[in-house]
């Protein structure tokens, strides 16, 4: 992870040759957001201090470029991480912030886009699909946000019975990107 953070624009990269040459130009929102849910995990859960510092450090310096990310998923992947952090970081009222306001963005995005029939984030349903109500229900339980646990419920209801065969049986959305789209 050292490795991979490009330290002028403080992002992530993701795709790294044999010969260890990074290959994108610059990381995707995606591997951002999955990188400080990777991070958060290591702070949060790591016994050995080292590994708690300096998964801290990198967390910290990745951090400040969360609130320009754009994706639903890559919020709701930071939210995740930073719920993690907060495991040993309570009270950092910086990341509970962040936490709070990317949380919030995606209710939003949920509010907007759910009309009844399509309680979702998005237009399409593709891949790491539970990852979005995964964050709302997390954030919403960390800060007491009812209506965000609410809809991250629905959405996860909605979610679930929209990969349920006719025999009950869970079918996977693939990552095409028009797997499951709206008046698809």
């Amino acid at each position: 992870m050292t490795h991979a953070i490009d330290e002028k624009v403080r992002r992530f990269r993701n795709f790294l040759t044999y010969s260890r040459q990074w290959v994108e130009g610059e990381a995707s929102e995606d591997c951002q957001g999955r990188a400080l849910w990777a991070l958060g995990a290591v702070v949060g859960r790591a016994q050995e201090p080292g590994r708690k510092s300096l998964g801290g450090e990198l967390f910290r310096a990745a951090l400040p470029v969360v609130s320009e990310l754009g994706s639903p998923r890559s919020w709701a992947f930071a939210c995740l991480g930073i719920h993690e952090y907060l495991r040993a970081f309570q009270g950092e009222s910086g990341v509970e912030v962040l936490q709070r306001q990317l949380s919030e963005r995606l209710l939003s995005r949920y509010s907007a886009q759910n009309d009844g029939v399509w309680p979702w984030y998005e237009d399409i349903v593709t891949y790491d699909n539970a990852r979005l109500p995964q964050a709302l229900i997390v954030s919403g339980q960390r800060s007491g946000h009812r209506e965000m646990v609410t809809a991250g419920l629905a959405s996860l209801r909605w979610l679930t019975e929209l990969q349920r065969s006719a025999e009950g049986y869970f079918v996977p959305i693939d990552c095409h990107p028009d797997a499951v789209a709206r008046n698809g």
